[in-house]
C-alpha cells in the first residue's frame, strides 16, 4: 500500500488515537473502515499503538479523543443526531429551494440514510456535521459541521466544514454562526491545519458564509465535481480554504 502525498507527519499515537488516525487514513484512501464490533479486524495501533500517517493533523497533541457529540454558539445548539429529527430534516432535504445547489431533492428514504452516514461518521472520527437547534424554540432548523471529504480531488485529503439549514431560517445569521462554531473546533480541539469548503460556482449565497467565516478563494482551486457528470450544471465548482493561521488572526482584535 503506498500512501498518497500530502500535508503529513508522522506523529505517535496511543491506543484511542491510533483507532482515530487508522479510520481518518483510510477514509482519506477511500478504503473500507474496520469493523468495530471485531477485536481481531481493529487496526494495530487500536491494540498496540504505533506509527501512523495523519494527513490533517500535524498538530496533533496526544490527548485522548473523545467524540465531540456537543457545541454550543449563543443561539444555537449543535448536536447528536436524534430519531424525532428525521421529519424536519426530511422536509428541508425535500424542498427544491433549499436543494436547488444539489443535484436533485432527497426522498424521505434517502434523508433516513443520510442520517444513518452522518451518525456513523460520529461514530467512527468522533466528530461530523452536527444537528442545529435553536435554542429560543427548540426547532431543528438543519445541520452545520466538518466532515472528511469523500472523493479525490487536487486538494484532498482534506477536512470540510459544510452547512444546511431549513429555509425559513435563513437570513438570521445561524449559518455564520454555526459555521464559525465549527471552525474553532476543528483548529482548537482537532488540530487541524487546515479547513477547505466548496459549493457550486453559481451558488453565491454559501459563498457569502465562506467569506463571512474569513475563508479565501483562488480561481486556480476551482475544480469539477468528481460525481456529477461531465454536462451537469452544477459540475464547476468553487474551493475556499482556511488555514489555522489565518483563522487565529481573525481572532486579533
Amino acid at each position: 500500500m503506498v500512501l498518497r502525498e500530502c500535508r503529513a507527519v508522522v506523529v505517535m499515537v496511543d491506543k484511542r488515537q491510533g483507532h482515530f488516525a487508522s479510520v481518518l487514513l483510510r477514509r482519506m484512501m477511500g478504503l473500507k473502515p474496520d469493523s468495530a464490533s471485531n477485536a481481531s479486524s481493529r487496526p494495530v495501533a487500536w491494540r498496540v499503538g504505533w506509527l501512523h500517517w495523519c494527513p490533517l493533523m500535524s498538530r496533533y497533541t496526544g490527548e485522548s479523543m473523545e467524540p465531540i457529540l456537543k457545541l454550543d454558539s449563543a443561539r444555537l445548539l449543535m448536536r447528536q443526531w436524534r430519531d424525532d429529527d428525521l421529519p424536519a430534516f426530511a422536509a428541508m432535504c425535500m424542498d427544491p429551494q433549499v436543494m436547488r445547489y444539489f443535484p436533485e431533492p432527497l426522498s424521505r428514504l434517502e434523508s433516513a440514510a443520510m442520517i444513518g452516514r452522518l451518525r456513523g461518521h460520529f461514530a467512527e472520527l468522533g466528530f461530523g456535521f452536527w444537528a442545529l437547534e435553536r435554542k429560543d424554540t427548540g426547532e431543528f432548523i438543519g445541520f452545520t459541521g466538518l466532515h472528511v471529504v469523500g472523493f479525490k480531488a487536487p486538494f484532498t485529503p482534506a477536512v470540510e466544514i459544510g452547512w444546511r439549514l431549513a429555509r425559513e431560517h435563513w437570513g438570521l445569521g445561524f449559518a455564520s454562526e454555526a459555521a464559525w462554531t465549527a471552525l474553532g473546533c476543528g483548529f482548537e480541539r482537532l488540530k487541524l491545519d487546515e479547513i477547505v469548503s466548496f459549493t457550486a460556482v453559481s451558488n453565491e449565497p454559501s459563498q457569502k458564509v465562506m467569506q463571512a467565516i474569513g475563508m479565501q478563494h483562488e480561481a486556480c482551486d476551482n475544480f469539477d465535481h468528481p460525481k456529477l457528470p461531465d454536462d451537469h450544471p452544477l459540475k464547476p465548482h468553487v474551493l475556499y480554504r482556511i488555514s489555522r493561521e489565518q483563522w487565529l488572526n481573525t481572532l486579533k482584535p
